[in-house]
């Protein structure tokens, strides 16, 4: 796996600061990425998720993520316990803060679930007034 395998979609398992962000517990969570590494940017855009149920007014900016209670999990996600991806909940990780890129980028989000998660994103981002250099050309990141 190399930095350039990270793809927005991808399902990367990284320790990261808890939604409020303080890093009283480095938790290692199920992340997706919504703008890979490039050749002269290692780092990526993700979205993280939790197993905890989300609340009514986080409801709209949230998606549950495909899982099935196995070995293997998901045949996509490979997630084996409910998740639920908040949209609200983002940041930016190096390629090389993943502590085991070939056991823990192997998951991947259905193409229709990606596209849902890109527009909630490019929304959220148009109310908040932030926008990416690279959002026109490239789609929502």
């Amino acid at each position: 796996m190399t930095p350039l395998d990270l793809k927005p979609g991808r399902i990367v398992w990284a320790r990261v600061k808890d939604s409020d962000g303080v890093a009283r517990q480095m938790k290692k969570r199920p992340l997706v990425v919504i703008r890979g590494p490039t050749p002269g940017d290692p780092t990526f855009d993700w979205l993280a998720s939790s197993t905890a149920v989300p609340s009514p007014e986080s409801v709209p900016y949230t998606l549950s993520l495909d899982y099935t209670a196995s070995r293997q999990g998901h045949r996509y996600t490979k997630l084996r316990e409910p998740c639920y991806l908040d949209c609200r909940w983002t940041g930016v990780m190096a390629f090389d803060e993943i502590e085991d890129p070939e056991r823990d980028a192997r998951g991947v989000l259905h193409a229709v679930q990606l596209e849902i998660v890109l527009k909630i994103v490019a929304q959220l981002r148009s109310m908040s007034g932030e926008s990416r250099p690279d959002d026109e050309a490239s789609g929502p990141t």
